[in-house]
């Protein structure tokens, strides 16, 4: 660039200035002498000869925007932000009415209960069947069996017994007998008392020979009698009742399991359970 500048200075001092003083710098160039009429256009300076500040002054206003380029891929989730505060509890609603239309007044409500004296209306069947064809247990008596088919039973008692004592009730079979026991210091026992109004027969069985008899009503028949020496013994007693076909209550049949205790001083305890079944017979 400054051997430009000193050509041009050379060219327009004319040959005066050229013989009397050779410029080598820009430097030897006073501010204003070189103008824009001394520049010869496309050919004197380029951009790259000028300074930065100059580049600069030369920058021309804002174009006009381009088109939008493609939308870039979406970015990574953020992080997920913090819960945010509970709401304002809303407005009690209002109050509803319920549907009465199914309820039971407190008559009707009662009807549908059973006090404990009174029978269900619909007691003599259980899924149609007949109360008296389920099995069903009490303590002591077995309940009294009506019906116009077979009843099955199942009863049982414990007693336990303080020496002396005499013909305690230990489980009855309504319609046949009941099972008695007796208790001393050196033993047991066990009767059987025939209530049904006719001849029964009774077999016990305690592990000896069996025996069989045939005892009327009102008649005692000994099943056990236990002596003392503090270990149970059992014994099985089989009861039943012939009539003749088709009369009301015959075929009864009741088998009785019963244990005994003595303990050779003032205590017995005597545990049974009695199966029973009778009513008519029905035909299949």
């Amino acid at each position: 660039m400054i051997v430009a500048v000193i050509a041009l200075v050379v060219s327009l001092s004319g040959t005066a200035v050229a013989a009397k003083t050779m410029i080598t710098r820009s430097s030897q160039i006073r501010n204003g002498i070189v103008t824009s009429a001394d520049l010869k256009n496309g050919k004197a300076v380029s951009v790259a000869d000028l300074t930065p500040a100059a580049r600069r002054a030369l920058t021309g206003g804002s174009g006009p925007a381009g088109a939008s380029g493609p939308a870039g891929p979406p970015g990574p989730s953020g992080p997920q932000g913090a819960p945010g505060a509970d709401g304002a509890t809303g407005p009690k609603g209002d109050t509803g009415t319920p549907d009465t239309s199914d309820f039971y007044d407190k008559a009707a409500s009662d009807s549908r209960f059973v006090d404990d004296d009174e029978t269900a209306a619909d007691s003599t069947r259980l899924g149609g069947v007949v109360s008296q064809g389920w099995t069903y247990g009490t303590f002591g008596p077995i309940n009294t069996n009506s019906g116009p088919e077979s009843a099955n039973q199942i009863a049982y008692g414990r007693r336990s017994l303080t020496a002396p004592a005499s013909n305690v009730p230990i489980v009855g079979i309504d319609g046949l007998g009941q099972l008695n026991a007796s208790c001393t210091s050196g033993d047991t026992l066990l009767e059987f008392v025939n209530v049904s109004g006719g001849q029964l027969v009774v077999v016990d069985d305690n592990g000896g020979a069996s025996d069989y008899d045939q005892i009327d009503d009102g008649s005692v028949e000994q099943v056990l009698s236990h002596t003392a020496d503090d270990a149970a013994e059992t014994v099985v007693v089989q009861v039943g009742r012939g009539e003749t076909v088709g009369v009301s209550g015959g075929g009864e049949v009741a088998t009785l399991l019963v244990t005994a205790i003595n303990d050779g001083g003032t205590s017995c305890i005597v545990t049974a359970q009695a199966m029973a079944q009778q009513g008519a017979a029905v035909a299949p």
